[in-house]
């Protein structure tokens, strides 16, 4: 999972697990980004993760969905949120609930 949002607002709450890769750096970092296995984006409350998503299927990401309602959505269905710099380093792949459609998504 990418979350796309700006460093201080992941940090602020974001799903456990997801990786800070903000919006505005997605082009300069296209080949961090894993193309061989599912993309999950989110974002606050889903608006920039859906651009997003749709740039990186543009430049040819195929497996790339992003989630309804963002973070907001995930943590007002009572889903726990983690704090502070998770990501430092290289991105990762973390298999988690949220990829296997325990939330709506748009595709």
């Amino acid at each position: 999972m990418l979350d796309v949002r700006e460093p201080d607002e992941y940090e602020r709450g974001h799903v456990p697990g997801a990786i800070n890769l903000p919006q505005a750096d997605l082009a300069s970092r296209l080949d961090e980004i894993p193309r061989d296995c599912p993309l999950v984006l989110a974002c606050r409350s889903g608006a920039r993760s859906l651009r997003a998503a749709q740039f990186l299927r543009q430049v040819g990401f195929e497996q790339v969905t992003n989630v309804q309602g963002g973070t907001e959505a995930w943590h007002a269905a009572g889903k726990p949120l983690a704090f502070g710099d998770l990501s430092a380093g290289k991105l990762r792949v973390i298999e988690s609930s949220w990829a296997h459609g325990c939330m709506g998504i748009d595709r």
